[in-house]
């Protein structure tokens, strides 16, 4: 700590000096504390909990009854099941990423949507916590309609600076269909941009269609393969952090036990990027939408079984 700024009375600089012992003292005894935490940790939020786990930062918004998980790099958090998202009622979503002890968390929030419906959507049920001395994870489940879904959360040692996020979906008996999963990046133009890796065409980089004043048809041909989605921070808003976003698997398990790829395709705007993936194959492939492939919707679903 600095003093030459300071004008004070003896008396003054007495008390700032009492100050600065405290602050160091506290100082060394959070450090003291942080050695002897484990690397790997995940759990529910609560008064008690070390901030050694908390996200902290411009947009950092998790709290009690909130989840956490750290790997000793990065820190995340999932929203509770008692709190609802920006776009989506209830939990499970990832509201908070950051290095841990940085304070530099400018994630705004990654959202599911389910066949282009927000009011179609898995209402998350449970959240655990499960970690060892390799990974850390926060785990999310979901059943309707005869449909589960589990979404694994997952930070460990391999890639240390990557969340990883899994989802699984089985249906297990008749119901409404499920034909398209969308994730919504949320992202404010003054905080986080957009940078859109689509293998290029009109609208890539940072060039999006207006969502007011665009066409549909210029709305459509914004639409491609995504490849991945950068999102760079501010540097107005704390230390300086960017975020990758990439699909690296994404497949369907036919009857006969084989896998056949889904390919994501994305859409950018200024506030919010989407990246959908149908339940089936596309009937034609490419990286750019057809027709028949979006006439394919009316028929997708995924099998029991």
């Amino acid at each position: 700590m600095h003093f030459v700024t300071m004008r004070w009375r003896a008396t003054g600089m007495n008390i700032a000096r009492i100050s600065a012992a405290w602050c160091l003292a506290q100082a060394l005894t959070s450090a003291s504390l942080a050695a002897e935490l484990p690397k790997f940790h995940a759990g529910k939020i609560a008064a008690e909990t070390p901030e050694a786990f908390r996200i902290r930062g411009s947009d950092a918004i998790a709290g009690i009854g909130d989840w956490y998980l750290t790997n000793g790099i990065l820190c995340a958090a999932i929203l509770g099941v008692e709190h609802h998202g920006q776009l989506v009622p209830g939990g499970g979503s990832v509201v908070d990423v950051g290095y841990c002890g940085r304070d530099d968390d400018q994630w705004l929030g990654l959202e599911p949507l389910y066949n282009f419906s927000r009011e179609e959507k898995f209402r998350v049920g449970d959240i655990e916590a499960r970690f060892d001395e390799q990974s850390a994870q926060v785990v999310t489940t979901a059943v309707e309609d005869g449909v589960s879904l589990s979404t694994a959360y997952v930070l460990d040692s391999k890639s240390p600076e990557r969340l990883s996020v899994r989802t699984r979906i089985h249906r297990e008996a008749a119901g409404a269909r499920l034909f398209a999963i969308a994730d919504i990046l949320l992202h404010a133009e003054s905080a986080l941009r957009n940078f859109m890796v689509n293998g290029g065409g009109r609208f890539s980089g940072f060039r999006h269609p207006s969502r007011e004043r665009a066409s549909y048809l210029t709305i459509a041909s914004a639409i491609r393969e995504s490849r991945g989605i950068v999102l760079v921070g501010s540097q107005d808003q704390g230390p300086p952090i960017s975020y990758l976003y990439r699909v690296t698997r994404s497949e369907a398990k036919e009857p006969d036990g084989e896998f056949q790829s889904l390919a994501p395709m994305s859409l950018g705007f200024s506030s919010v990027t989407v990246n959908n993936i149908g339940t089936q194959p596309q009937w034609l492939s490419g990286t750019t939408p057809r027709v028949l492939n979006a006439l394919q919707y009316l028929t997708m679903d995924i099998p029991v079984g």
